[in-house]
This record gives structure tokens, C-alpha cells and sequence, in this order.
């Protein structure tokens, strides 16, 4: 039977058809999209429960910041997703002409980031990005680590992953936990430690620590560390700084809002003098890696 002008346009118009709806679900599963995307800009890298949702979904509102584009905050590419292809990275971001719409809408060139809090501390994670991504903009938030070890314990507690009933348990069970992981994290890129991940309520506040590896890595000019206290305490000026560290115009600067904040009883005098003696040596090598003191510094 022959083919006729209209069967073709049809079937040309269905195959045009099928191909948005395998790029759409492609995307949709976090599978690789076909079509290769810019890196992304810039990475808010950490440190967790110190107020990155909140910065994110405040840079968010501004019209030249773009993000991934299954709205979520963070991709997790770097520690837990490594596994993954490139293309899966960056099927997460915009494309080019997506770009361009922005710009042309924002009256600027854009910017696309993320925000995945474990990078910082995962140890394989600050040497992909460097491979990766060598020219983005890394923002770090950091928090008292006394109050961020107690924060992030209620939030396991919360999300289902903590059975320690206190967080005194937790910390003590900590060292036992994380035994071998991070050589296991360096030695199989598809490794995935929930311990790791979940349980580093005193490991993670060694910033001293994470940040000389991330300095070691990346220009300082490229990173931007923010003292969390000082930041909530005037986010007019903070989230303005964050946006003239990207490169963006401060004309209106997005509000900011406080998101995922708990309320906890009060931390045990006797473990809070534990966590101040346990932290001093990496808090008072910090002033000197970023210099200026944080506020919990004393």
C-alpha cells in the first residue's frame, strides 16, 4: 500500500511526539537526557542543618537563578549517586535554551546551582566536584557544631534513621559506626554508607578539617564560607553577599525564610562541656583557614 504525503506527516509528527515523551520521562527518572547540558554554576556544599534549605529557596526566588529542573534542592551526584553517568548529572540542569529564556527574562546571564549538604563532608565528593566542576562557585554554610550535632540528631531521630533514644547514646555510639567507612566511601565510588550519612553528628562539625581539603581543591576566591549565626541574624545583607558572590545584580534582594528549624530541650551541661573540649582544636584553627573568627569561636 503506498505511502501517501499525509501517513508521513503523520508518522513525523508522532515521532516528534515520542521523542519529547522519552526525553520528559528520561528526566522525569533521572535517567541520562540526550542531549548534553552545561555544568551547573555554582554548589551549595554544607554543612547540613546550618540553614542551606533556606539559602536555596532564597536564592530560588531571584530571576537569574535557576536550579534542577525536577525542583528539588539537591542532586546528590557527588556522594551518593556517583555511580551514575555524567549525563545523569546533568540532565538535572537546564539547557542552553533554557538559559537563554531566563536571560532574556532576567535581563541577565543566569546562573544554575544545587545544594547537597554531604558533599563537604563525604570524603571523595570535594575531588569529584574539582574534576567536574573546576570553575563553579562553592558556598558553604557552617553552624556552632555543638548546636548542629544536637539539630541533625533530632532530624535522624525524626526521619526514621536514629534508634539511639538520646543523643548522648548517639555520640557514643558514633566512633563504633563510622570505623572504616570513609576508607570504604575512597575506595568504591558506588559505595553508600548510611552510618556515614546519617550517624556524623560529631564528625561533621570538624569543619577545620573539610575545609582544608575544599581550600586544597578550589581557589579561595571560588568559595564562600558563612557563618550561619550571623547570617539569620541579618539576611537582607547575607543573602546580598551570596548574590554578589554569584556574579548577580542586588537590586532586589530575594526574603529570606527560616525552613526546617527545630525546636529541642536543652543540651546536658556535662555533654555540652564534652562537645566544647571535643571541637576546640578544629574550632581554633578557624580563624586562621577563613580569616575571620565564627561566632561560636571563642
Amino acid at each position: 500500500m503506498p505511502v501517501t504525503a499525509e501517513r508521513r506527516s503523520m508518522k513525523s509528527r508522532v515521532a516528534v511526539a515520542s521523542r519529547r515523551t522519552i526525553r520528559i520521562g528520561l528526566i522525569a527518572a533521572r535517567r541520562p537526557a540526550p542531549v548534553r547540558r552545561p555544568v551547573p554554576d555554582f554548589v551549595i556544599v554544607g554543612a547540613q542543618r546550618c540553614g542551606t534549605t533556606s539559602l536555596f529557596k532564597a536564592l530560588r526566588q531571584h530571576p537569574a537563578v535557576l536550579g534542577p529542573v525536577l525542583k528539588s534542592k539537591g542532586v546528590h551526584y557527588f556522594d551518593v549517586a556517583y555511580r551514575q553517568p555524567i549525563d545523569w548529572y546533568l540532565a538535572h540542569f537546564p539547557t542552553e535554551w533554557s538559559r537563554g529564556l531566563a536571560a532574556r527574562r532576567a535581563g541577565s546571564q543566569p546562573v544554575a546551582g544545587e545544594a547537597s549538604p554531604y558533599y563537604l563532608f563525604h570524603p571523595a565528593a570535594p575531588a569529584r566536584m574539582a574534576d567536574t566542576l573546576p570553575n563553579a562557585r562553592l558556598i558553604v554554610m557552617l553552624r556552632d557544631p555543638i548546636r548542629r550535632a544536637y539539630s541533625h540528631y533530632h532530624h535522624m531521630r525524626f526521619e526514621g534513621h536514629e534508634y539511639a533514644p538520646t543523643f548522648e547514646d548517639a555520640i557514643d555510639l558514633e566512633a563504633t559506626r563510622l570505623a572504616g567507612e570513609e576508607e570504604r566511601l575512597l575506595a568504591d565510588p558506588a559505595y553508600v554508607s548510611p552510618s556515614h550519612q546519617h550517624h556524623s553528628y560529631l564528625a561533621r562539625g570538624d569543619y577545620a578539617t573539610q575545609l582544608r581539603k575544599l581550600l586544597a581543591l578550589f581557589p579561595r576566591q571560588q568559595v564562600l564560607v558563612i557563618d550561619s549565626q550571623r547570617f539569620f541574624a541579618d539576611s537582607v545583607a547575607g543573602v546580598g553577599d551570596v548574590l554578589r558572590f554569584l556574579g548577580l545584580s542586588t537590586n532586589c534582594v530575594p526574603a529570606l525564610a527560616a525552613l526546617n528549624a527545630g525546636t529541642y530541650p536543652p543540651l546536658a551541661p556535662s555533654t555540652r562541656s564534652r562537645l566544647e573540649d571535643h571541637f576546640a582544636a578544629s574550632n581554633a584553627a578557624l580563624p586562621g583557614l577563613l580569616g575571620w573568627t565564627p561566632s561560636w569561636c571563642k
